[in-house]
């Protein structure tokens, strides 16, 4: 099995407890379902590479950025695509303004709030691309990347979400 750089835990070290561990785990999945699709894919495709012997892509990474450039083909008429990034501002001073009383437990939530005010932004912006989650590219950290189509409509939809994430942080 080729050397994969990824940091994983229990990868099979023989293909034929691959091979069933696969083969049971395709029993019950739901092949409609998409997240669930990308669950198992990530689950089993992580410990193998595509194509060459010696290739370094995993078979997850593969077919999650087909994934997502087939999802933002097929709602661009032109056929054009975009990368829409999106950094939340001013988060060190956010997170490292606390006292030292309770310090670790504070930064720990306050990080744990970005992350979830990222979370949303993107689940929003999926929501109103209509969207399949494969078109993530990075999502952390404060910041995000996704990969969408680009129409005519993206930067009104853009501008108004920001807008309203704005105003919701002003309340």
């Amino acid at each position: 099995m080729p050397q994969i750089p990824y940091a994983v835990k229990d990868c099979p070290t023989d293909f034929a407890d691959l091979r069933d561990q696969i083969c049971a785990a395709t029993q019950t999945l739901n092949w409609q379902n998409l997240s669930q699709l990308m669950l198992f894919l990530e689950t089993y495709g992580s410990h193998l590479s595509w194509g060459e012997p010696d290739a370094d892509i995993a078979i997850a990474d593969q077919a999650k950025s087909e994934a997502a450039i087939a999802a933002a083909l097929a709602q661009s008429p032109d056929k054009e695509l975009a990368l829409v990034g999106g950094d939340l501002m001013g988060v060190q001073k956010f997170i490292y303004t606390i006292s030292s009383e309770g310090a670790l437990k504070s930064l720990r939530a306050r990080s744990f709030y970005l992350e979830l005010a990222t979370e949303e932004i993107v689940q929003q912006l999926l929501t109103e691309l209509k969207l399949p989650r494969t078109n993530v590219i990075y999502a952390g950290a404060s910041k995000f990347y996704l990969l969408v189509a680009a129409t005519n409509e993206l930067k009104g939809i853009l501008e108004r979400i920001q807008r309203e994430f704005n105003d919701w942080l002003m309340m």
